[in-house]
């Protein structure tokens, strides 16, 4: 009888899925219930930029919300939710929860905080959301006020970065590349900034045409991809594409497919 062909498990995308997590473009695509909770106005101060979400804050009974929806790429392994939270307040208890924020995704509340968690400057907050790898949820955050002594809750620098995909290619008789490269860094005058350019030549061996090959940038970083330390730009040879592996691998789509025995170069500048 015939049998039904084996699915391929879907492969992970990394990246970064919250769009303007950091209220620096405007409020699109955010949903707020109010116009003035995505804001730069006086009276609190952003984490990173100028703007931030400044929810509450009023001294009365009084709701606020914010939310937008992303997609977690499916076969992630990993994604974390992180945003900044400073939270001020007019409450003097130190017993009762009279002000609070709730953050959610989807209909899962993944904490929250109120009054009594008051602070003198911003806090990361960080959430294990692996669980939602190939749903389309929404990210929200509600505070709610009672009838006095305001408390404010402050949200800056909203991400939520997946990982876990598919490792790149590696060295091949399809593509039988140096093993590694090694390029050349300058550092600025304060010795911040270090900057250099590589040129990394390869050969297809294989009969199948070579479309594509990987930049490996970094084998032993395991951070985020927000928190990615390298940049690579001034591509030649090719086109740039995605960060994969969680942002330690670029993807470059070569200009024109290599038929068996050509090669080709690729050359990039590369900071750090």
């Amino acid at each position: 009888a015939p049998q039904q062909a084996p699915t391929a498990a879907a492969a992970c995308t990394p990246g970064q899925v919250v769009t303007n997590g950091g209220f620096e473009s405007g409020t699109s695509p955010w949903s707020q219930s109010q116009s003035s909770i995505i804001t730069s106005r006086a009276g609190q101060a952003a984490h990173g930029g100028s703007s931030f979400a400044w929810l509450n804050g009023v001294g009365s009974t009084h709701t606020d919300t914010l939310s937008q929806s992303v997609t977690i790429p499916a076969g992630c392994s990993t994604a974390a939710l992180t945003f900044w939270l400073h939270i001020d307040t007019a409450e003097t208890t130190t017993s009762t929860k009279y002000d609070k924020l709730t953050a959610k995704i989807g209909s899962t509340t993944l904490a929250t905080y109120s009054n009594l968690d008051k602070n003198t400057g911003y806090a990361q907050k960080s959430f294990d959301v692996s669980a939602f790898a190939g749903q389309t949820v929404t990210v929200a955050f509600t505070g709610t006020e009672d009838s006095s002594l305001q408390t404010s809750f402050v949200v800056d620098d909203v991400a939520l970065d997946t990982a876990g995909g598919t490792t790149p290619p590696g060295d091949s008789t399809r593509t039988p590349a140096a093993p590694s490269y090694t390029v050349s860094l300058s550092s600025n005058a304060s010795g911040t900034v270090w900057t250099g350019h590589e040129s990394a030549s390869f050969t297809n061996a294989s009969p199948t045409p070579l479309n594509e090959v990987y930049l490996r940038l970094w084998d032993n970083y395991h951070g985020t991809c927000s928190a990615m330390p390298i940049t690579v730009g001034n591509v030649t040879g090719g086109t740039a594409g995605a960060l994969s592996v969680a942002c330690t691998a670029l993807k470059i789509d070569l200009a024109t497919p290599l038929t068996q025995g050509q090669s080709a170069t690729i050359g990039f500048d590369l900071g750090i």
